[in-house]
């Protein structure tokens, strides 16, 4: 697994195509670092749910929520918030900006891809962009 990150992500400069991020599995916090610097996403936190700050911070995170499925990435950046299942958020991220479009299905185990995507627009202050990419609840780009 770690071969074939490391050797996608020599092509991964910027995501121009949503199905080359998605491609790379499941992902680990140290798969979603390095893909993050390999997107030009700076600094990029990456932490349990329970962690999360209690005032919005201009950080781009990641943060593991857990659930019943298993582990789920969930991500934040200042005062917005990003399921990929379009879920409301956990009690720790109520304050935030969030929306209930859902471009995962529940099925798919690209959590970690998709939060990643988002900050990537999230940090360019496009957000909406984000949502243009996808058909959706198919996982698969436009």
């Amino acid at each position: 697994m770690r071969r074939k990150l490391n050797k996608s992500l020599k092509y991964l400069e910027r995501p121009t195509r949503v199905s080359d991020l998605i491609r790379l599995g499941t992902t680990s916090d140290i798969d979603l670092k390095k893909i993050a610097k390999s997107l030009g996403i700076p600094n990029l936190r990456v932490d349990w749910g329970s962690n999360a700050p209690k005032n919005f911070e201009d950080i781009p995170s990641i943060f593991n929520i857990g659930s019943a499925f298993g582990s789920h990435w969930v991500a934040t950046y200042g005062n917005h918030y990003f399921d990929s299942t379009g879920l409301p958020p956990d009690v720790q991220f109520l304050n935030y900006q969030w929306s209930s479009i859902q471009v995962q299905s529940l099925k798919s185990k690209f959590c970690g891809q998709y939060c990643l995507l988002w900050l990537y627009y999230a940090i360019r202050d496009d957000i909406p962009s984000f949502y243009t990419e996808f058909d959706m609840l198919n996982d698969l780009p436009r």
